[in-house]
Formats: structure tokens, sequence, C-alpha cells
């Protein structure tokens, strides 16, 4: 059973909030995401794609 979920939303294709972002989610000790859209509109579509898949 996943205990803590984390809400990425608005990302807007920015590699730095994306990054910080999962550092802290990663940091809280969540075990899933749930993308909510607005994520790959903006300057690194396809970098945040990679980074969203792995």
């Amino acid at each position: 059973m996943i205990k803590r979920l984390a809400v990425l939303a608005d990302i807007h294709a920015i590699m730095p909030v994306l990054d910080q972002a999962l550092a802290e989610i990663e940091q809280l000790g969540v075990e899933g995401i749930i993308v909510a859209g607005d994520m790959l509109a903006g300057p690194n579509p396809v970098e945040v794609l990679q980074r969203l898949r792995t």
C-alpha cells in the first residue's frame, strides 16, 4: 500500500523546477507521484519527459 503521494503540476518544462521538486519528494520519502499536467509546455520538454519516465 502506498502511504505517501506527491502531486506534480505546472512544471512547464523547466528542468531546475523539476529537479528541485524531485529532490524534495525524495527527501520526504514519497512512494508515488501523480502528474497533474502542464509539464511539457516550456523550454525543456524532451528533458522533462525523459526525467519523468525514469
